[in-house]
């Protein structure tokens, strides 16, 4: 039996998720849309290579694990960024959140979270939202040209239906999510 990552590296094609479209409703539902942001902006879903300073060999999934890594998004709530945070003073339990220390060749990434205490493995494409007038990221803003923490953040938008969800987790629920410690 293997991973989802290798069953994908068997088929040898780049991986597009389709129960994450890159579309709006991912990032917020409509109706919210405009209250996170001001005026008119346009999303686009782009590889890591469009937004960082650095070509796809020197884009790393880890590189040094640090609580500078942790940036919080514009619409984000900032008690996840806290698990996030708490998480770089342990980097190997972190470490073991990720099925692989590196993305795929294929542009897949998958973590593993535990949801009421089972083990989910959350599939992941390296597209990310992406705002075309700043051409930056539409939330976390990756430090040197590690990615994990896009991807976590990434992995609880979609095990939640979309990015402005993340704002409604508790500490409690974020560490019981990457952890399954016990929490108050």
């Amino acid at each position: 039996r293997c991973s989802n990552i290798e069953y994908l590296g068997y088929q040898k094609k780049e991986f597009i998720d389709e129960e994450f479209p890159h579309d709006n409703l991912s990032i917020v539902p409509d109706e919210q849309f405009m209250e996170y942001f001001e005026g008119s902006v346009t999303f686009t879903w782009v590889k890591p290579e469009a937004f960082m300073n650095a070509s796809s060999e020197d884009i790393k999934l880890f590189d040094k694990i640090d609580v500078n890594d942790v940036s919080k998004s514009p619409i984000a709530g900032c008690e996840m960024y806290s698990v996030f945070a708490a998480l770089t003073e342990f980097p190997q339990r972190l470490l073991r959140i990720f099925t692989t220390n590196d993305v795929s060749q294929y542009g897949t990434c998958s973590v593993n979270f535990l949801v009421c205490g089972v083990p989910v493995e959350i599939l992941l494409d390296s597209y990310f939202p992406c705002n075309l007038e700043t051409k930056t990221l539409a939330f976390s803003t990756p430090r040197e040209n590690e990615l994990w923490f896009s991807y976590l953040e990434k992995a609880v938008a979609k095990l939640f239906g979309d990015y402005s969800n993340i704002d409604n987790l508790s500490l409690a629920e974020g560490f019981e999510l990457l952890t399954n410690m016990p929490s108050a």
